[in-house]
């Protein structure tokens, strides 16, 4: 072979070269004991690691069965009812120590919830309070026709006032506003006293059918609430007048005493560079009364009367409620002291509004005349000075 050959054939392994191209089966030989090459360590292909997943994919459950939900006893259904024979009712307590509702009064803000002490349920009690509610009825009749009667004669008299047609009123220039003020009261007081007497009739009367349905049912519960409201009905009513009696003597007695002071007091004159005064009342008063003097002495006889009749009445309402006692049996003293709390808790109201009344319709009005007065005079006084 030449060295043309030879260089393009030649082989990194030595013995290539010594061999013989013409004997390929020595080539053959000689090519496969050829050793390998070999690689440096830090130029082999790195090992690829062991791929473990950090998350390994879900293992699916077994199927298990639901377990049938069970029913609570509070959600199972409902049995049918069974029938029980009904017991018999445990035996009554004593009215003395059971609690009721005794009819509501008026005016009345108390608890009607309270232990009614109980009455000796006889035939000489009913028959005492039967009477007492029929003489009460009989005083209620009265009061009727009364407030009725002064509540015409008021309307009368405010038209004779008004309309000046008989000689008791002649004609003049103006009204009779004295008069008609006078007459406007009565009308209010006959109305209000024709009112309460019919709501006191109803009262009595529910009260007398209470005690007998009691009585026949031999109820001795019912039957002491009917007596006990009695009573207390007696002791409000007493307490009731007095203070109706105390209004009527306090507004009569100031209207009078002004009327009379004033009528006394003669002709008011005072003259100066500030302030000219020149009241001439007896002139005033007998143009708006007539007579004065004669409206005067009425009125303080109006009061007389109903002073005296409150004594009367007084006096006569104690002995009743003495008579009572005999029919309390072994709870009077908490019978009383019930009915002497009732009297307090309303003795209470009626003076809060007398105050509150009296405050109002007298003092503050006399409060802003005297006020008016001394700034119309210091006004004067200002203007008479400049």
């Amino acid at each position: 072979m030449n060295d043309r050959n030879q260089r393009r054939f030649k082989s990194p392994d030595n013995n290539y070269q010594q061999t013989n191209y013409q004997n390929p089966q020595q080539y053959n030989q000689n090519y496969q004991q050829t050793p390998q090459p070999t690689f440096n360590p830090q130029y082999q292909q790195p090992v690829q690691p062991n791929y473990q997943p950090q998350y390994q994919q879900p293992i699916a459950p077994q199927y298990q069965p639901v377990p049938q939900p069970t029913f609570q006893p509070q959600y199972q259904q409902p049995q049918q009812p069974t029938f029980v024979q009904p017991q018999q009712m445990p035996p009554q307590a004593p009215a003395a120590t059971q609690q009721v509702f005794p009819p509501q009064n008026l005016f009345n803000n108390q608890p009607q919830t309270q232990n009614v002490p109980s009455i000796n349920m006889t035939n000489e009690s009913l028959d005492r309070l039967q009477k007492t509610i029929k003489f009460e009825k009989t005083l209620t009749t009265i009061g009727l026709i009364i407030g009725l009667l002064i509540f015409l004669a008021g309307s009368i008299f405010f038209a004779l006032a008004y309309t000046q047609t008989t000689s008791l009123f002649p004609k003049k220039e103006g009204h009779y506003n004295g008069y008609l003020i006078l007459t406007g009261f009565v009308l209010f007081v006959g109305f209000a006293i024709l009112l309460q007497n019919i709501f006191e009739r109803k009262r009595w009367n529910s009260i007398l059918r209470s005690a007998k349905r009691a009585k026949e049912t031999s109820d001795v519960l019912n039957y002491s609430v009917a007596f006990n409201s009695m009573l207390k009905r007696l002791a409000l009513k007493e307490v009731n007048i007095m203070w109706i009696v105390i209004f009527l003597v306090t507004y009569l007695g100031v209207f009078a005493g002004i009327v009379w002071g004033l009528y006394s007091s003669g002709q008011w004159f005072y003259e100066s560079e500030v302030l000219k005064i020149n009241f001439d009342w007896p002139k005033w008063l007998d143009n708006a009364f007539t007579s004065t003097r004669l409206l005067c002495w009425i009125i303080f006889g109006i009061i007389c009367g109903l002073i005296g009749l409150f004594i009367i009445m007084k006096i006569f309402d104690k002995k009743r409620s003495q008579g009572f006692e005999m029919f309390l049996g072994a709870d009077a003293t908490a019978i009383l002291a019930n009915v002497s709390a009732e009297k307090r808790h309303r003795n209470k109201i009626w003076l809060w509004t007398y105050i509150i009344a009296v405050i109002l319709t007298i003092l503050l009005p006399l409060a802003i005349l005297f006020f008016i007065g001394w700034r119309s005079i210091k006004r004067k006084k200002v203007v008479a000075s400049k």
